[in-house]
């Protein structure tokens, strides 16, 4: 688990999965409301992005659903694509999401 912190105040967070086909998996991805659109989340993803690549990950992903469009806008400004089809089956909240991922997350950092 990854977090940003302005002192004393926690801003964001990030998890991940390794997935046994060698993918990780983006998790509990958050930002504070008051620190949207100040790159939070970009920093968050990027604090990832070494541990994937120590531990040999083949590629970034996550499940973001459908009627975030807010969450999906951010995503796609770091290089996540919809790469799956709709799923019913993550326990994220009711409703489909979308699985998107990326081979290449943040290709200027």
């Amino acid at each position: 688990m990854w977090s940003a912190r302005v002192a004393p105040k926690w801003i964001g967070r990030a998890g991940a999965l390794c997935e046994p086909d060698g993918r990780v998996q983006l998790v509990s991805m958050w930002a504070d409301p008051g620190w949207r659109r100040q790159e939070v989340a970009r920093a968050l993803i990027a604090a990832v992005l070494p541990w994937l690549r120590q531990g040999g990950g083949s590629e970034l992903f996550l499940w973001v659903c459908a009627d975030r469009h807010t969450a999906r806008r951010c995503y796609a400004t770091v290089g996540f694509q919809l790469t799956g089809p709709v799923s019913h089956s993550p326990p994220i909240r009711s409703g489909t999401a979308w699985r998107c991922g990326t081979r290449d997350p943040l290709p200027n950092s």
